[in-house]
């Protein structure tokens, strides 16, 4: 089973519940950065469980690649620090965390990808979670939408791959049924 989906700004839980029985998550961090989308915004609660919206500010440029994102200023790393440390510094498992959330929020990132990333690997860690994570930018795929997820199974040697609900907006399944390919919605 291949789960594959694009770098999200600490994650939510289902992003995780998808990854429970696999050993492999492909980041694609090669398809275009979505204006609005979750790649660098996310609600946190606070101690009163009131959603807080975080947002990492980017550089974008129109049809930029998801790799390509560049982070704007340093300035929101304090905010977002300071927000996690007011809504979860006396929670039970804070002391356990803090150093390492300390760093990640405290290192000088260029590119939204490796922020991601790091958050996603130190979410993994936490849940224990043992998930092999690729970027699909390193696999040289060359085909967009289907056919890009194709390709991708086929670079994996997988013959099941797992999706969100948002999937079945641009996904063939004709095309993913005659290359013998399984599509679970997760």
């Amino acid at each position: 089973v291949l789960v594959a989906h694009q770098p999200a700004y600490l994650p939510w839980p289902g992003f995780f519940s998808r990854l429970a029985d696999v050993n492999r998550l492909v980041l694609l961090d090669h398809v275009q950065y979505t204006e609005g989308g979750w790649q660098n915004r996310n609600f946190v609660s606070d101690r009163r469980g009131t959603p807080i919206r975080m947002t990492v500010p980017v550089r974008r440029g129109f049809g930029q690649r998801l790799h390509d994102v560049r982070i704007a200023e340093a300035t929101w790393a304090r905010r977002h620090w300071r927000t996690l440390v007011q809504s979860y510094g006396r929670t039970r498992f804070w002391p356990r965390w803090e150093d390492r959330l300390h760093a990640i929020y405290h290192q000088p990132w260029q590119r939204l990808v490796y922020l991601n990333e790091a958050l996603i690997h130190l979410l993994l860690e936490g849940f224990g979670m043992k998930v092999r994570v690729l970027r699909s930018s390193t696999l040289g795929l060359g085909n967009a939408k289907t056919q890009m997820l194709i390709e991708l199974c086929r670079q994996t040697q997988t013959r099941v791959l797992r999706v969100g609900t948002g999937a079945a907006r641009y996904l063939n399944a004709t095309e993913l049924t005659a290359a013998g390919i399984e599509v679970e919605i997760a």
